[in-house]
């Protein structure tokens, strides 16, 4: 009974590196302004913790809630603006490690449409925690 105990113990206190890990993307963003196309490389890390819900991009400095993981995808963002005129998504294929970002906002107030799109590959790396909440 006792080793039972202690080896669930011992299971349970081993690093969940299924659902909590940091990721470096590469890739390509594609940013169409007014019909006018524009490429360039692309390139970020994220902090992802699927056992709290939360990750964070770049330094980290603001915790976003995960919308949704399963075992194939992990869904970041998803989020339409109520007017309309604002879209985001972003998806992460956990299988082949496919990044895909893309978005559209039409700025109304500056007659300007402004849409992206990132496709990036991208590989895990050990988890290097999320930032300390002060309260």
């Amino acid at each position: 009974m006792k080793i039972t105990i202690l080896v669930a113990l011992a299971l349970s206190s081993q690093p969940q590196t299924d659902s909590q890990f940091d990721l470096n993307c590469v890739g390509t963003e594609k940013i169409t302004e007014n019909g006018k196309l524009e490429e360039k490389p692309w390139a970020e890390n994220f902090r992802i913790d699927l056992v709290v819900g939360f990750y964070c991009r770049g330094e980290c400095k603001t915790l976003i809630p995960v919308v949704s993981a399963d075992p194939t995808e992990i869904i970041l963002r998803s989020s339409i603006h109520p007017s309309g005129t604002a879209s985001a998504m972003s998806f992460l294929n956990r299988i082949d490690g496919t990044l895909m970002e893309f978005g559209h906002y039409d700025l109304v107030t500056k007659n300007r449409t402004v849409e992206f799109r990132v496709s990036a590959k991208c590989e895990k790396r050990p988890f290097s925690g999320l930032p300390k909440r002060k309260f």
